[in-house]
């Protein structure tokens, strides 16, 4: 929270989806140590500068169990949140105008006399999931019941939104009656199992909206992509000791090829069509070169983890990206007729990349095959 310190008007959302008293113990005191731990991060926030939201998703609630949340939500802000989150987003049932009116009646009974900001999630929350029977007549209904002043969370076009453009922002200010709150998944990873996401937020913080960004459960991985906001929004603050910065060359490489969940970067880019080329190269001696440089480069970054805090949580990723280098390494120094099948030899058979439910997964789906 330390890193939005200089952010004027910046917010934590607290909604951790590995926390059990956030959703599925939703209903339960929580532990002393929890709850001394949560006080703990309001305290730091309140520190920071940085208004502290405190979220709750009360999975499978009860029609009579507003006051279970209502009790959570002010023993929140008795410790000093500055504002509260209601979240009904990836439930069971499906969007109808009777789950909007039981929603509202549950939300306006948890949070009647509070007073702090308040942010709802509703259960369709993406452009995307306007497509589903019911999601419409499910929105208006929610909307019209609830206060103007409450804050819906939108992820835009999608539930990960390649673009968040002044078009879709306007459709979503029609269907939620109100401007949406942005809840960006661009970077999140709570999804999927080898990759982390490293790329640029510039361009996609609207100005005239509240933002929020869902960052990485990796502290490294988070803590760039805050220093990435920051820096998109303008505010040229230093580097902190202690967070991967992105001139580090592993850190480069890494990135390189973990940018966007559906592209690599420019560098990335540049990299993959070299190697894909220098398998019909004679002698591609360069690209070995170059290879064997980011070989290095990630040594030295494995090198550098242990010393940065939450550093082992990225010791999979690097290693599997050095790891996979070293097969077009094998590949590229074969026989120019030999390399595909070194390729295939050292990825499928002698180390297989895949979980073998993936990879009958791809083959069912029709997936290309080496």
């Amino acid at each position: 929270m330390g890193l939005l310190s200089g952010v004027d008007g910046a917010s934590w959302l607290y909604a951790p989806k590995d926390d059990p008293w956030h959703r599925l113990r939703w209903r339960e005191p929580r532990p002393k140590q929890s709850s001394e731990e949560l006080a703990r991060s309001v305290m730091d926030a309140g520190s920071a500068g940085v208004a502290f939201i405190y979220g709750l998703s009360p999975w499978h609630f009860a029609d009579s169990e507003s006051r279970i949340a209502r009790e959570q939500f002010l023993g929140a802000i008795s410790e000093g949140a500055s504002g509260v989150a209601l979240l009904f987003d990836d439930i069971d049932d499906c969007p109808s105008q009777s789950l909007a009116r039981r929603q509202a009646s549950f939300a306006l009974g948890a949070l009647e006399g509070i007073s702090t900001g308040v942010f709802i999630c509703p259960s369709i929350y993406s452009g995307e999931q306007v497509q589903l029977p019911g999601a419409r007549e499910y929105l208006a209904q929610l909307s019209s019941e609830l206060p103007d002043s409450w804050g819906f969370l939108w992820t835009g076009p999608g539930v990960i939104s390649r673009r968040l453009d002044g078009e879709s922002i306007a459709e979503a200010g029609v269907l939620l009656r109100r401007s949406p709150v942005i809840w960006d998944n661009l970077l999140a990873d709570d999804y999927c199992i080898r990759r982390v996401y490293l790329g640029p937020l510039y361009g996609r913080v609207p100005s005239d909206l509240s933002y929020f960004l869902n960052p990485s459960s990796r502290f490294p991985v988070a803590a760039h992509a805050v220093m990435s906001l920051v820096r998109s929004l303008g505010l040229d603050l230093p580097w902190p000791v202690g967070i991967l910065g992105p001139e580090l060359p592993g850190w480069k490489s890494l990135a390189a090829l973990h940018h966007t969940p559906w592209d690599v970067g420019m560098e990335g880019r540049r990299l993959l069509s070299l190697l894909s080329t220098s398998l019909r190269l004679s002698h591609p001696q360069d690209t070995i070169s170059l290879l064997y440089k980011e070989s290095g480069d990630l040594a030295d970054l494995i090198e550098v983890l242990p010393g940065i805090e939450g550093g082992f949580e990225l010791l999979p990723f690097v290693t599997d990206l050095r790891r996979m280098i070293h097969v077009w390494l094998r590949a590229l120094k074969s026989p120019a007729g030999e390399r595909v099948a070194s390729l295939r030899y050292h990825l499928m058979e002698r180390l297989p990349f895949e979980h073998p439910l993936a990879n009958l997964t791809r083959e069912c789906a029709g997936g290309p095959e080496l």
